[in-house]
């Protein structure tokens, strides 16, 4: 479709699919990446889209085994694109489509919570220096006890988003929790000195 696009631009070079290396498309210089991301909202694109090698047989082996559920994710129009082509190339598989803008809070929770636990591994490690492996099992078992309190009732009433906030609050809590014993043992430390 770029090739097509831009044959009549002065820097346009021919690319092969097989030239694209990078997940940025840098490789097609007279489009930008927005350009071309609004390609897979388009039916042409759908309408160029070719099986692998034994893909379709092998799933339609999977199909006759069992269900075969296919889970995307996108935005929409994609998804419709995506939902409409699976049910004519592939009527018996089940297509699930995830709109990631429905998301985006929950996913962004879940980076802070990868971001706090990365503060808990160096802490995890101080305390290991320390030689304080057995006291920390001690504040995992704490956070664990808190995690069967909040976590049911938390994803229950905010599903995904309710299990992101509950798993911030419980790395937190763990957070904290290795923080004060660090604090604690650094004074006791200095004390016997």
């Amino acid at each position: 479709m770029y090739n097509e696009d831009f044959k009549y631009y002065s820097d346009f070079k021919y690319i092969l699919p097989e030239q694209i290396k990078t997940w940025d498309f840098e490789e097609l210089d007279c489009a930008s990446r927005e350009y071309i991301n609004t390609y897979f909202n388009q039916q042409r694109f759908f309408d160029r889209l070719n099986f692998m090698s034994q893909a379709y047989e092998t799933l339609r082996k999977f199909a006759l085994q069992g269900e075969v559920i296919i889970v995307s994710s996108g935005y929409n129009p994609n998804l419709r694109a995506k939902e409409k082509w699976c049910k004519e190339h592939l009527p018996f598989c089940q297509f699930i489509g995830v709109n990631l803008k429905e998301y985006k809070l929950t996913l962004l929770l879940l980076l802070l919570c990868g971001g706090v636990n990365a503060i808990n591994i160096i802490f995890y490690y101080v305390l290991a220096i320390m030689r304080k492996q057995k006291y920390m099992t001690i504040l995992y078992i704490i956070v664990c006890l808190v995690s069967f309190l909040i976590m049911d009732t938390m994803t229950g009433r905010m599903g995904l988003m309710g299990a992101s906030l509950g798993y911030l609050i419980l790395v937190s809590l763990l957070a904290a929790l290795l923080l004060v014993y660090i604090i604690i043992q650094t004074r006791r430390n200095t004390k016997n000195e």
